[in-house]
């Protein structure tokens, strides 16, 4: 009886992590999710390690719906798959990236200035476009990203709404300014520290 109960508790205690698993992670791309990026978020003013500075990029496929139109949705799938995998092999560990939504990537990295911040958007952006895609019928295609990257150098100051409303006008002026370029904001409290 001991031995069932053992063996059924470990089983029970598997599947509690492979559901906990899936539920943190964007299961066609493998990196986290934007679920799990709130959670982190939640958690991160109580824990002194994360009150570093760091940078948000919020990264978003340009023209991905005319690749989903002429290419059709299983080829746009394959095109999220790739820009995940270079964003998060780009930033090689020194951050974290989840799929905001659609075709729009979070990513959240420890940075020193607003000058670390640009230059690992510009890692991002460049990689993206230097990456090889061939259409389904052979074509090269360029697949690029635009780019709202902000600066975070008092975390402990910042809240999140302010955050993303920041990133996300970034992320408007790089599409309206022509996109496949990065655009570059601060928070209230990195403008009064510059």
């Amino acid at each position: 009886f001991e031995l069932l109960h053992t063996a059924a508790r470990n089983q029970a205690d598997e599947q509690r992590k492979a559901i906990e698993q899936l539920s943190h992670t964007d299961l066609l791309t493998g990196i986290s999710n934007r679920w799990w990026y709130n959670e982190q978020l939640k958690n991160q003013n109580s824990q002194p390690e994360y009150r570093r500075r760091y940078a948000v990029f919020l990264i978003d496929i340009d023209q991905f719906k005319e690749i989903n139109d002429t290419y059709g949705h299983l080829y746009g799938d394959e095109v999220l798959v790739t820009v995940a995998g270079v964003i998060k092999q780009t930033l090689q560990g020194s951050g974290i990236v989840c799929r905001w939504g659609g075709d729009e990537f979070l990513s959240q990295s420890r940075a020193a200035s607003n000058e670390e911040t640009l230059a690992m958007a510009e890692r991002i952006r460049t990689s993206v476009s230097g990456t090889a895609f061939t259409a389904p019928d052979g074509t090269p295609l360029s697949v690029t990203v635009s780019i709202g990257a902000v600066y975070v150098p008092n975390p402990q100051d910042v809240y999140s709404t302010e955050l993303f409303s920041v990133a996300d006008q970034a992320l408007y002026a790089a599409k309206n300014s022509g996109r496949n370029r990065v655009e570059f904001r601060t928070t209230r409290c990195a403008a009064k520290e510059s």
